[in-house]
């Protein structure tokens, strides 16, 4: 079965009414609005009615899936004229006229009716119209541009300026893209100008629900442990080691450990210290006893000093 795809969308539509023109102020059949038969010197006071579809549609008039418009008379005695432009100034109908279409095919189809408003004349049917008004969506009112519509009828012709785009949120050809940006329990994402989700850092899946474990990509070093948390991992150091990855080695010499002269050399977690000639201990703490190795001979008393020994 042959037909349109129709999809949930929210596209708006405007319909801007530029100008008519009766050139020889004759209804539908060739009569005059007002006037004698054959020499219509007197105006119709037109008055229109449209009836709003889809493209490749029914003919029917009373078949308006997508509205209808029923603009009162614009002006007396007027065949060619421009229609004016704001609320309810034409006819008592907003113009530009605004309308949504939830589902939208490739463009809308325009039927319309003309009558004289002369109830004395019976409002004889000046023309009818039947268009069909192909465009694409543009993403937002402000990137949309009017496409210029001339409807031609029997005795008449009106020219309109279309243009459509895509209601907040939604998005693509067709506006049926739906994308609102969020970060909440629902979900962590921006929109790409196609609509697409685009999740936030921490963030995967789908809806961008789904906590990304970020020590998959095993960003802590130095035998540190990670801890994934939401959009971000912490890592716990191993003895010797700092920093957001354990990339960074304690300087345990930073603090001088080394006393009385020792050279401080930095190892993983620790130190090491060169003492001079005349010291020893972890940190050259301790002065060397040169009188435990009994130097004095003949009795005498050895007395320690600091790099040397005194008998008495």
């Amino acid at each position: 079965m042959e037909g349109f795809l129709f999809v949930w969308c929210a596209t708006k539509v405007e319909i801007k009414f530029v100008s008519y023109i009766n050139p020889t102020s004759e209804d539908y059949n060739g009569g005059c609005c007002d006037g004698v038969f054959g020499n219509c010197g007197n105006k119709c006071d037109n008055r229109f009615y449209f009836c709003l579809d889809t493209p490749g549609s029914s003919s029917d008039f009373d078949q308006c899936p997508l509205g209808s418009i029923n603009m009162g008379e614009v002006y007396a005695n007027n065949d060619d004229f421009t229609f004016p432009v704001g609320a309810g100034a034409a006819g008592g109908i907003d113009n530009p006229y605004i309308f949504t279409m939830t589902t939208f095919t490739n463009g809308i189809r325009i039927k319309g009716i003309v009558h004289d408003n002369d109830g004395g004349n019976g409002d004889d049917q000046i023309d009818q119209y039947k268009h069909n008004i192909y465009f694409t969506p543009a993403r937002t009112s402000s990137q949309s541009t009017w496409a210029s519509v001339t409807i031609t009828g029997r005795r008449s012709s009106l020219d309109i300026q279309v243009r459509g785009y895509c209601t907040t949120y939604y998005y693509g050809s067709t506006c049926s893209v739906f994308c609102r940006a969020r970060d909440d329990t629902t979900g962590h994402y921006s929109c790409s100008s196609s609509g697409g989700k685009i999740c936030l850092s921490g963030w995967q899946g789908t809806s961008c629900n789904q906590d990304v474990n970020e020590c998959l990509s095993s960003p802590c070093v130095n035998g540190a442990t990670c801890a994934n948390g939401l959009n971000r991992f912490t890592c716990t150091c191993a003895l010797g080691f700092y920093g957001t990855t354990c990339a960074s080695e304690l300087n345990e010499c930073s603090s001088n450990p080394c006393q009385n002269g020792g050279t401080c050399q930095d190892v993983i977690n620790g130190y090491t210290c060169s003492c001079t000639l005349d010291w020893s201990g972890n940190r050259c703490q301790t002065n060397i006893d040169e009188c435990s190795s009994t130097p004095c001979l003949n009795s005498a008393t050895c007395n320690d000093l600091i790099g040397g020994f005194q008998p008495s």
